[in-house]
């Protein structure tokens, strides 16, 4: 049985929570519109799990056999030889599937699945020693800033890895591991807000690695103006409802006015904002380019649609990443309860008819789901961008917006082909395929993050398709908040084809390949 974490909000502190035999359990919603006709297949699925599945499995956690039209999810543990013989005499509503974990599509050195947020992943056995970096900026010291630093192995028996530390009052990250075994091949800095990250190949043993502060010259900024916003304006995207299915949100000053949806983590759902809070940065970055209300003259920057009603709810553990069933849910809630117009995914994984399931059943609510299309260097479009009904956003770089050590820097493509009008770039890191509907900045994008006592507001750049993705949503809230014929429209997927139609009429040709930009540029106006 699952218990509640008291900080998060988690109903599982599960470390291992893929492999080892787990599946997501659930049925199809989609294909019943009605309220009475969702609950009978529900109903229909509960009795076919019972009777044919249930003596077979380990129940770790179920959303709920009641008599409501909510999807019921399920996270088992079994054999799968046995699952698959028996789930061959159920119906095709009935959607059993290995646990496939999502991880939010913004860029980093070593993959989410490694990240650590405590602990060194790498063992100190055998002869650890120090190894040490200092951060400045100027001649100050950049204080509680993460270091991640990427080990390669200097035998081939062995993978890559990556360990993290913060950086102390003298502006010190301090590392331990045996240096025979293994050598510092980057390290990634993220500061907690004021200045910029950075990224060093090859960083040696007591190095000083220098960063930049951000700017604030605010309230807007580059990725804006791409989208046809000169001016920052209280009311864009009013009158639409957004949601965002994410790490969680803040705390954050300028968020205050989002409504936090709660958690849908390990097929159980918890309400209320502690439940809600961001185990990550993501989560609270992807919030706060959509709506975020910084005080007039701050110079810190808004979101592009802060006039929107926006809901966001967590979907990911504090251990790691988000599985199928429990986006699904999301989705759902999303959907039905809070009847968004437009729900944003700056994440993914492999494909997932669950999951799938529920985008579908958006859809025919009339909600769009518009999803990143990942960063794994060029290759396929990953789930839930790749749906058929979904809007897959691709990322875009605009040279001269971020210091010669950031991130971005080292992914500007080689490729002639990939830079199009203005010397607006496909980054080498953004995914792409067929399957694209737009694109919009997504390197070095600035936003909120957490909120700390030392850092009661802060703001952080991040690279990614999760960033353009969330451009995207805004933009397309404003067009949809300007337009007289769209909530005019009954919640359907006429509704959703519409809105999808107005980003494509109204996105800019960059001059790129249809499937680097598909339509092109997403554009608020």
């Amino acid at each position: 049985m699952t218990t509640d974490d008291a900080n998060t909000g988690d109903p599982t502190n599960n470390p291992t929570r893929q492999g080892g035999g787990r599946f997501i359990i659930s049925h199809r919603l989609a294909p019943y519109g009605s309220e009475r006709a969702r609950k009978s297949a529900k109903a229909r699925f509960g009795e076919k799990f019972t009777k044919t599945l249930q003596d077979s499995v380990d129940i770790l956690a179920d959303s709920g056999d009641t008599s409501d039209d909510k999807r019921r999810v399920l996270v088992v543990s079994g054999d799968e030889a046995e699952m698959t013989l028996k789930s061959r005499s159920l119906s095709g509503d009935v959607l059993i599937e290995p646990e496939s974990l999502r991880w939010p599509a913004a860029l980093r050195l070593a993959g989410w699945a490694n990240a650590e947020t405590g602990e060194n992943a790498v063992s100190t056995a055998g002869a650890p020693s120090i190894f040490y970096l200092r951060l400045t900026s100027g001649s100050q010291p950049v204080v509680n800033a993460k270091v991640e630093l990427t080990l390669s192995p200097l035998v081939q028996s062995s993978a890559s890895t990556s360990i993290s530390a913060v950086t102390d009052p003298q502006g010190f990250a301090v590392f331990s591991f045996d240096q025979r075994i293994w050598q510092a091949s980057a390290a990634q800095i993220s500061p907690h807000g004021g200045y910029w990250s950075a990224v060093a190949i090859n960083p040696a043993n007591a190095r000083t690695l220098t960063v930049d502060p951000l700017p604030k010259n605010g309230p807007v900024g580059w990725w804006h103006q791409l989208a046809g916003l000169s001016a920052n304006d209280p009311q864009a995207g009013s009158g639409i409802r957004i949601g965002i299915l994410d790490t969680g949100l803040g705390p954050h000053p300028y968020l205050n006015h989002i409504t936090p949806a709660g958690a849908y983590v390990d097929g159980a759902y918890v309400e209320g904002a502690i439940a809600t809070m961001d185990v990550e940065w993501h989560g609270t970055h992807v919030s706060g380019i959509i709506g975020a209300r910084p005080p007039e003259g701050s110079g810190e920057f808004a979101g592009l649609a802060p006039g929107a009603d926006i809901f966001t709810a967590r979907v990911f553990s504090k251990n790691g990443g988000a599985n199928q069933g429990d986006i699904a849910a999301g989705i759902d809630a999303m959907a039905f309860e809070n009847e968004v117009d437009l729900i944003n995914l700056s994440l993914g994984g492999g494909p997932s008819a669950i999951e799938y399931d529920a985008v579908l059943s958006a859809y025919y609510r009339g909600t769009l789901c518009i999803c990143a299309a990942g960063n794994q260097y060029g290759q396929a479009v990953m789930s839930p961008a790749n749906y058929p009904i979904a809007v897959a956003v691709t990322a875009l770089g605009m040279p001269g917006t971020y210091p010669a050590n950031n991130l971005a820097a080292l992914t500007a493509p080689q490729q002639p082909d990939r830079i199009g009008y203005g010397g607006l770039y496909l980054p080498s890191y953004s995914n792409f395929g067929p399957q694209v509907a737009v694109t919009a900045a997504g390197s070095a994008v600035i936003s909120t993050i957490p909120a700390t006592e030392a850092e009661p507001a802060p703001y952080a750049d991040m690279s990614g398709t999760s960033m353009a993705t969330p451009v995207t949503t805004a933009a397309l809230a404003v067009l949809l908040s300007q337009d007289p014929i769209f909530r005019t429209l009954a919640r359907c997927k006429e509704r959703a084809d519409y809105a999808r139609s107005l980003l494509e009429t109204h996105a800019f040709n960059l001059g790129l390949a249809p499937q680097y930009q598909g339509k092109g540029l997403s554009r608020a106006i």
